[in-house]
């Protein structure tokens, strides 16, 4: 299976650099990279599926050079296939491009996919990709209104839902 993150609040707790984000302050956004954790479970969560054969990538609406500099800073870059990052596509989630394009990356089929985050755009991104969508719930900072096809309250129970539904294909 092949299967699809969102960055922040999803694989990272990065809520306190929001504001600084959304003004673009890219220097105070870099400069606090080092604060910047991982959720509970995230490693390990990571590591129970690249040891179970899956393909993991990365699916951002953030520009490649904070996206890097969080990878590298975590140590996470073992774990990912391909990344695709804000400048990567000419649209950016909820359009499907940017899903489409890392499934193009790793010439996988939609319907073998999932792709999981925490907001409406990466669900929508993901629906509109014919992909398996799952909202990644330890992270939400705001509310979801587009429905994904299951919701997951930790990292362990992602974990849980990809084992079953790679065991049983048809419930996608």
């Amino acid at each position: 299976m092949n299967i699809l993150f969102d960055l922040d609040q999803t694989l990272v707790d990065s809520v306190a650099l929001l504001p600084y984000r959304e003004k673009r302050q890219w220097r105070t956004v870099m400069a606090l990279v080092p604060s910047i954790t991982t959720f509970a479970g995230v490693p390990e969560m990571l590591d129970c599926l690249l040891r179970a054969g899956h393909c993991l990538g990365v699916v951002t609406s953030a520009p490649r050079m904070y996206c890097e500099a969080v990878i590298r800073h975590l140590g996470l870059a073992k774990y990912f296939t391909t990344i695709v990052c804000y400048h990567d596509t000419r649209h950016h989630k909820p359009h499907p491009e940017p899903v489409l394009f890392a499934l193009q990356q790793l010439g996988a089929d939609p319907a073998q996919s999932v792709m999981i985050g925490d907001e409406d755009r990466d669900i929508a991104a993901g629906r509109a990709a014919g992909v398996t969508t799952v909202l990644a719930s330890w992270g939400i900072t705001s509310s979801v209104t587009v429905q994904p096809v299951v919701v997951c309250q930790t990292p362990r129970e992602l974990v849980q839902f990809i084992v079953l539904t790679s065991a049983h294909p048809t419930m996608n």
